[in-house]
């Protein structure tokens, strides 16, 4: 009973903190979207770096290579990511559909 107690504790932290990671930016939790300079000189998201920053923290980049889905279906994804812990603004959300939906469609 005392060891099945203990182990449910560690599984339970465990689980905590994967889960925590999900949600989290790999570079140290600033949360500064990547950007690229613009021929106007003004900044826009870089959407394939803020994928490989934010995505590949819970699976790997290739899981979104891999597939070809709708934009609508890319939009479902992303805003179930966003459910599961995924760190986006709207910009960024907005970005990261439009260059899955440009690269990875049906």
């Amino acid at each position: 009973m005392k060891n099945s107690r203990l182990l449910i504790v560690i599984l339970l932290i465990g689980a905590t903190l994967i889960t925590s990671q999900c949600g989290s930016t790999q570079n140290g939790g600033n949360s500064q979207s990547p950007t690229l300079a613009s021929d106007s000189g003004s900044s826009s998201i870089d959407a394939k770096a803020l994928l490989q920053e934010r995505c590949t923290s819970c699976h790997p980049f290739n899981r979104v290579e891999t597939v070809k889905k709708t934009v609508g279906e890319w939009t479902s994804t992303v805003q179930r990511m966003i459910g599961h812990g995924a760190n986006l603004t709207p910009q960024e959300t907005d970005a990261v559909i439009k260059y899955l939906g440009a690269n990875y469609s049906k």
